[in-house]
């Protein structure tokens, strides 16, 4: 096995830590602009957010081609699979990359609930106003997946209206 394979794998791990860290950082940062409505600080943001993602999507074809390396060990279909077939103990590593894992299901947790919460902070004018209004709108969820009847004001405000 070459060492070369586990440096790239550490060098991986790292980057990828790097760059959720720093997701990290801005999404509580745009909860924070979003609290406080600072348009032009939340539009920075999410700039710096977008470009984030870019690299996130580029470590995505670099762990592909960590997996399909000549160097990297036969059995396994992830990384950390490939690393505990070694005969070499990488234990430390091994702990980096559960660190990271959890680090970047946190990051997408919170950036996904961070989305549909300014979804409906972006809505909740007209939605508010079809209320007062008494106007027909389809809700925006169905508790059984099912198409949601139509009815005044629609979305999650029914529910607190």
């Amino acid at each position: 096995m070459s060492h070369s394979w586990i440096s790239e794998v550490q060098d991986y791990v790292e980057k990828l830590g790097s760059t959720a860290d720093q997701l990290d950082r801005l999404l509580k940062q745009c909860r924070v602009d979003t609290e406080s409505v600072e348009t032009n600080e939340l539009q920075t943001v999410v700039q710096q957010v977008s470009e984030h993602l870019a690299v996130l999507e580029a470590l995505v074809a670099r762990r592909e081609e960590l997996l399909g390396s000549s160097d990297a060990p036969p059995r396994g279909h992830t990384l950390t699979q490939k690393l505990q077939s070694m005969e070499e103990d990488h234990g430390p590593l091994l702990e980096r990359f559960d660190q990271v894992s959890r680090l970047v299901a946190d990051v997408n947790h919170r950036a996904v609930s961070l989305f549909v919460c300014q979804f409906h902070l972006a809505e909740f004018g007209s939605q508010l106003i079809r209320i007062v209004a008494g106007e027909e709108a389809k809700g925006t969820y169905s508790v059984d997946g099912s198409e949601p009847d139509p009815g005044p004001g629609g979305g999650l405000l029914d529910d607190v209206a």
